[in-house]
């Protein structure tokens, strides 16, 4: 990589030449004052539009000229988490490579190649991007160490229908990353990058799918350490063990909503998809979900045996069993609080409570806890469900019946169910399913590490999850005004997805002091440097914290926080887990449902502010 005079500006900018053309980035300062350059909204594969909707993704052809890698990379077409808009493009397959500058006084090897971290984004597969909105990697490049990664990949019906037949086989998404890595594999040297030391990383669905990467038979080769953060293939929700209904049903039921007929072929369908403009098609995404956008969500990975040429033939978990996986190195965790994610809707929405509070409670938890329709709720599922709050001690010890709570508690016994439920979903999505998982590796004896986020910093993703937008609007504008971090009334620990901002550098505004304090920088600093080490060498101890390795048999973990410590599960988080275990294992043999879908689209949310006193006081002192 060189610098050369831009025809844009007068200032030099580096030059990047690869085998579809020149492209001019730019250089850059972290916010820690650390020089990197970057290059943004690479084209690599065709625009996924007209005849190229709803196929795998297709080589992006050689440009005309320099392409200006300074533009910011687009969103996938999406309905914003927080106000339910849409927002995004379908023409939206783009990648974008990060790396560090050396001033020519440093004592460094500059023609060294780097090791590369690719970033797989999160989302619930209905919703995420690769922009620097969330994802610029500050604290990964101050460590002067890695090139990073990132890239979109479809998301939705767009990127996960599928009528179980070659015409639309599923897992785009996952074909969309396949692409982006062959893509790294074939450029990243020019950019100095080492493409036979890549690490996959990635965060919640991200994670998901990258463990779908990691037992796909397509991908060999095409990495060489992974990095999974809570997301376990392996759990109660996992998107390939629990599917709800059958796909087709679930394609067919979406494609009838928007004009197709029941007698449609797979073809038919699909050139009628291709006619409606897309954000027709994003309209109707959340068919299936009735508690969430994504509980229970018919667009995920899937087994793909139907196909002629399956991206994940097998189950994963035989396929871990059966040693039939990339089998490279594995660094995987949680944070210890996960399940404040599921009673998020609770805390935004009060007016939940009266759902679990009626006499089919049950079904709301079952529906959280296994993506089960409730009209597909049967005697035998209420059972389980009954079985794990008596396991987790969540029944009213004053009530006879197996009640959840009544319409008159008062608000501490509220808030000691959502802590109890927070523990249960935290097991049954995340914890449990992700040290089954760590075990099953070491079993093939590879390198395997575990670990558990608990660090309980200032700034807070829980905030996102649980409070209005409304209320989220004002809470920017004070934390942006003020430094002061405003937080919801949510429930205490550290929530799912609360390790990303000590790893990236969001730049959307209202999010730009997301490391306030010194002990937040020191532990975003910390946890940096493990995951760089890990992607150089396979291991993530660095000096003074030696991070011991999962054997077969064993929980231990690092306990990420203030001081890092190895830890190793308790005696009764071992007694859940074989719990759990046994319930993922018996559910294994589940079959999709047939039953006809209940359609359920849900309302926009409303984006007026309704300012209680607290938000009055917050805005005056603004």
């Amino acid at each position: 990589m060189k610098c050369m005079k831009s025809k844009y500006s007068s200032d030099t900018r580096p030059e990047v030449i690869t085998k579809n053309g020149v492209m001019l980035g730019r250089h850059r300062k972290t916010q820690s004052g650390v020089s990197f350059s970057s290059f943004t909204k690479i084209p690599f594969a065709r625009p996924p539009v007209g005849d190229l909707r709803f196929t795998c993704p297709q080589p992006a052809p050689p440009w005309q000229g320099v392409l200006d890698a300074s533009k910011p990379c687009p969103k996938p077409i999406q309905n914003n988490y927080v106000t339910g808009l849409l927002e995004g493009q379908e023409d939206c397959l783009y990648i974008n490579v990060y790396r560090p500058e050396y001033d020519d006084t440093e004592d460094r090897e500059h023609d060294k190649l780097l090791p590369v971290m690719f970033w797989v984004y999160g989302g619930g597969f209905i919703m995420g991007d690769a922009t620097e909105e969330n994802y610029l990697p500050g604290p990964l490049l101050d460590t002067g160490d890695v090139i990073v990664v990132t890239g979109n990949y479809r998301v939705g019906p767009l990127g996960f229908m599928c009528l179980e037949d070659d015409v639309m086989p599923g897992n785009l998404a996952l074909w969309d990353q396949h692409s982006m890595l062959k893509w790294v594999q074939e450029n990243i040297r020019d950019f100095g990058g080492n493409p036979d030391n890549v690490t996959v990383f990635g965060n919640s669905a991200g994670s998901f799918c990258i463990y779908c990467l990691y037992v796909s038979p397509q991908c060999e080769g095409l990495f060489h350490k992974v990095i999974a953060q809570s997301g376990p293939l392996i759990s109660n929700s996992a998107p390939m063990q629990i599917m709800g209904k059958q796909p087709e049903l679930y394609t067919r039921t979406y494609a009838e909503s928007l004009g197709c007929e029941n007698s449609d072929t797979s073809e038919q369908i699909v050139q009628k998809l291709r006619t409606l403009p897309v954000g027709k098609l994003q309209s109707n995404f959340n068919i299936a979900g009735s508690w969430a956008d994504m509980v229970p969500s018919p667009w995920k990975p899937l087994v793909d045996s139907w196909s002629s040429n399956p991206f994940m033939p097998k189950n994963p978990r035989d396929a871990l069993i059966d040693g039939e996986f990339n089998k490279v190195p594995l660094l995987a965790g949680v944070c210890s609080d996960e399940g404040i994610m599921m009673v998020s809707h609770i805390i935004r929405e009060p007016e939940r409570w009266n759902l679990i509070s009626q006499e089919d409670w049950w079904k709301h938890i079952l529906e959280i806890t296994f993506h089960i329709h409730p009209e597909d709720a049967t005697e035998e599922d209420k059972a389980l469900v009954v079985d794990l709050c008596e396991a987790y001690n969540i029944f009213d010890k004053n009530s006879s019946t197996h009640e959840l709570i009544s319409c008159n508690s008062k608000k501490a016994e509220k808030k000691e169910l959502l802590l109890k439920l927070v523990d249960m979903f935290s097991d049954a999505y995340f914890k449990m399913g992700t040290l089954d998982t760590v075990q099953l590796v070491a079993e093939n004896e590879i390198p395997v590490f575990q670990y558990r986020f608990a660090y309980d910093g200032e700034w807070k993703f829980a905030d996102l999850l649980t409070m209005t937008a409304g209320k989220l609007a004002v809470k920017f504008v004070v934390d942006s005004v003020t430094g002061r971090i405003v937080h919801g009334s949510g429930v205490p620990g550290v929530c799912h997805a609360e390790e990303l901002h000590y790893l990236f550098s969001p730049t959307l505004w209202g999010m730009r002091n997301t490391l306030p304090s010194e002990n937040d920088k020191e532990v975003s600093k910390r946890m940096a440097n493990h995951w760089v080490n890990f992607s150089k060498y396979g291991d993530p101890s660095i000096p003074g914290e030696q991070w011991k390795k999962v054997t077969p048999g064993e929980s231990d973990y690092m306990e990420i926080n203030e001081r890092n410590s190895m830890k190793k599960f308790e005696k009764q988080e071992i007694e859940r887990f074989e719990m759990w275990k046994k319930i993922f294992q018996e559910r294994e043999e589940a079959k999709p449902k047939t039953t006809p879908l209940e359609i359920k689209l849900k309302p926009k949310p409303v984006l007026s502010i309704k300012y209680s006193h607290q938000y009055k006081n917050w805005i005056n002192f603004a």
